[in-house]
């Protein structure tokens, strides 16, 4: 469960707060790693994106994946592929 932006905000000050979920508290290395999981965990619907068409037989090079999702290109020749690609990652964000 995600606490709000509040919460964290009070919680870098040094407090102890009862998230809504009252089994988890949070404090201020809580919210350190928290926001290193955040980290590893931004660019997840861009993997499971990748994978997914992968296994779908949709495959692209490593870069050519990055520029079609974060970028809007689309790759010459694979137009179908890289539409396909943006939507699955437009739905797994």
């Amino acid at each position: 469960m995600k606490c709000c932006a509040k919460l964290i905000v009070y919680s870098m000050k040094g407090h102890t707060h009862r998230c809504r979920n009252p089994t988890r508290q949070v404090t201020t290395s809580s919210i350190a790693t928290s926001a290193s999981a955040a980290t590893a965990n931004a660019h997840l619907p861009f993997f499971e994106t990748y994978f997914s068409n992968f296994i779908e037989g949709t495959e692209f090079e490593l870069d050519e994946a990055v520029a079609v999702v974060y970028e809007g290109k689309q790759i010459p020749g694979r137009a179908d592929d890289s539409h396909d690609l943006l939507g699955t990652y437009r739905v797994v964000a």
